[in-house]
C-alpha cells in the first residue's frame, strides 16, 4: 500500500489559470437558471392565453430566437389579462416566483401602455427582457468573485490544476 498526500484548495487560493480552469468547467453545464428563465417566458405567454412555440437561447450572450402562438386578442382582452396577472397573490412575480417575470411582465406592461396590442409583439417583448436579465445574471454568475463564493458556500475543493476533488478526500 501507498500513501498519498495531496494539498486541497479553496477557489479564491488558485492560481488564475486554475480559477479559469474551473469556470469553464461550470459553463459546461450551462447556467443555472435558464430552466427557470425559459419556464417564465412559457408561464407569461399562458397568461395570455398563448405558448411558447419554439425557442433557441443563448444564456452566454449569444443570438437568441423565441417564437409563440398567441390569440388575436384586443385591447380590452389584453388589459384583463394584466389584471389577472395583479389579481394573482404573489404580485411580485406571479408567473414562477423567481425575479424574471418582474421584467417580463413590466416590459410587455410598459409596451402595452405606449400602444402595442399584439400579443405576439407584447410577448416578444417580454420574452427579450427576460433573456437580457437571464444572459446578464449568466455573465455575472461566473466572474472570479461570484465562483469564489458559490464554491466556498457549497464547500467545493480543488487541486492545483483545478479539478475539483471529492469531499471524502478532502476530509480524509
Amino acid at each position: 500500500m501507498k500513501e498519498y498526500t495531496a494539498k486541497a484548495y479553496r477557489f479564491s487560493e488558485l492560481s488564475d489559470k486554475a480559477q479559469t480552469k474551473v469556470i469553464h468547467w461550470f459553463m459546461e453545464d450551462g447556467y443555472h437558471l435558464g430552466d427557470e428563465a425559459l419556464e417564465t417566458i412559457k408561464r407569461m405567454a399562458q397568461a395570455f392565453d398563448g405558448k411558447l412555440t419554439d425557442w433557441s437561447i443563448d444564456w452566454f450572450g449569444g443570438y437568441s430566437s423565441v417564437s409563440f402562438d398567441m390569440p388575436d386578442y384586443d385591447k380590452e382582452d389584453i388589459a384583463a389579462c394584466f389584471r389577472r396577472l395583479d389579481a394573482r397573490e404573489d404580485k411580485s412575480c406571479p408567473l414562477t416566483g423567481i425575479f424574471f417575470d418582474i421584467s417580463a411582465i413590466e416590459e410587455a406592461r410598459k409596451a402595452f401602455d405606449k400602444g402595442v396590442f399584439s400579443l405576439t409583439e407584447l410577448m416578444q417583448i417580454a420574452a427579450d427582457a427576460v433573456i437580457d436579465d437571464a444572459q446578464k445574471d449568466c455573465e455575472s454568475s461566473f466572474t472570479p468573485e461570484v465562483m469564489a463564493e458559490n464554491c466556498e458556500a457549497n464547500d467545493y475543493w480543488f487541486d492545483e490544476h483545478g479539478r475539483m476533488l471529492p469531499n471524502k478526500l478532502v476530509e480524509a
